[in-house]
């Protein structure tokens, strides 16, 4: 069953929303059905655990994370236990930010330790165990 065009008066086939002559939309009909959004196939379900976080506990928690020690282990503790993905998400992130500066420090020292022997000069007790440690490094 096709349905008259209100605008130009072209026969719209049948499931069409448009004329194909002049593009104004199709006079609605009983015969079109209008599924209900949750029915919709690109409809994305709102998990519960994703409520984002308040801005009182992202504070308290990036002042946590600040702390060295306690907050290593209280990021590795919420990326593994939380029941809020964004919580989980946050420790995951503050964590690998941490082992990331970790190895850039580890990295810097070193360089700065390996230039300083190289200068003649040493750190005291530290740099005489680097000595000791990289002896294989002496030329």
């Amino acid at each position: 069953m096709s349905i008259k065009c209100s605008n130009c008066g072209n026969k719209i086939p049948e499931g069409n929303a448009f004329c194909t002559e002049c593009g104004s939309p199709a006079p609605k009909s009983e015969a079109v059905e209008k599924k209900p959004i949750s029915e919709n196939v690109f409809h994305n379900e709102v998990k519960n655990n994703t409520k984002p976080l308040h801005w009182v506990a992202y504070f308290f928690l990036l002042l946590l994370f600040a702390i060295p020690v306690v907050g290593l282990i209280a990021s590795i503790a919420m990326s593994a236990s939380s029941k809020n993905d964004n919580t989980a998400n946050l420790g995951k992130a503050v964590f690998i930010w941490k082992i990331i500066i970790l190895l850039i420090l580890l990295i810097a020292f070193i360089v700065l330790l390996v230039t300083l022997r190289k200068a003649g000069l040493t750190l005291g007790y530290i740099g005489q165990t680097f000595n000791d440690a990289f002896a294989f490094l002496k030329k």
